[in-house]
């Protein structure tokens, strides 16, 4: 058996945190880096409402940093939450070599991958 894939494999990472204590929160921006310590970039279109958000933009191989920050009704953002970082996991194709041995470990990534 071969599986085949063509292009690169889609990932997503789903993220989600604890509410403001403020009464006053409308919704949360989620910012993005691949830097620890930014600069971060805001990955959402519009304001969040719940405590959850998939980052569907990752790339294998790449780390990301991701922090949030609540606004309130007049639009005032908090303070960047706490910076949290995830790595993406390397691509594998399984081969007919792969197949029917223990399943293969992730191997390191072979090239600089292109992280957004």
């Amino acid at each position: 058996m071969t599986v085949r894939v063509s292009g690169p494999v889609r990932h997503r990472l789903q993220l989600s945190w604890k509410p403001s204590k403020s009464k006053h929160v409308a919704g949360y921006n989620v910012y993005r880096s691949n830097r620890a310590g930014g600069p971060y970039k805001k990955i959402n279109r519009s304001l969040e409402p719940s405590t959850d958000y998939t980052d569907r933009d990752v790339v294998a191989g790449c780390t990301y940093y991701y922090v949030t920050g609540a606004v309130n009704m007049k639009g005032h953002e908090s303070k960047y939450s706490r910076q949290v970082q995830a790595t993406i996991p390397c691509d594998h194709v399984i081969t007919e070599a792969d197949w029917p041995s223990e399943p293969p470990s992730l191997p390191a990534c072979t090239e600089e991958p292109r992280c957004k």
